[in-house]
């Protein structure tokens, strides 16, 4: 499980020539909050670009993750979820009601798709506020 500081990355060949590994993805934690960039420096043609930002990485970018660690998903071991924990996983998420709905009814299981950065992201949260949370790959 990735841990404050620690990163998840992937190769991707050059979005002009096709050149491989010309491209790399990433997203981290770091000070409790998440990071992703995509840069690209082609040796080939030369193309070089470099985006990043705070928060969830555009859905593109999530989707490679995906394929690459898997979607993952958080358990929690309290008998009940607190009005607490789903006013954090709301706030995170910027969930609408009817989602949070769907995460009551899939209790103890929190049923979103996440990369394992963002898995390890919710759960650091989730621990500040008592709760003890376990992070499991989803099965599909």
């Amino acid at each position: 499980m990735p841990t404050n500081d620690q990163v998840e990355t992937a190769s991707l060949a050059c979005p002009n020539c096709g050149a491989a590994k010309a491209s790399k993805i990433r997203q981290t934690i770091r000070s409790g909050k998440l990071f992703w960039s995509e840069s690209t420096n082609c040796l080939i043609c030369g193309t070089q670009i470099e985006v990043d930002g705070t928060g969830f990485p555009p859905e593109n970018i999530r989707k490679i993750l995906y394929v690459e660690y898997g979607k993952w998903k958080i358990r929690l071991t309290s008998k009940k979820i607190s009005p607490v924990t789903l006013k954090i996983i709301r706030e995170l998420f910027d969930l609408n009601m009817e989602k949070l709905r769907r995460i009551i009814e899939n209790f103890p299981d929190i049923i979103l798709p996440l990369t394992n950065v963002e898995a390890t992201w919710l759960a650091q949260h989730l621990g500040r506020v008592g709760e003890k949370p376990t992070i499991e790959l989803q099965s599909d």
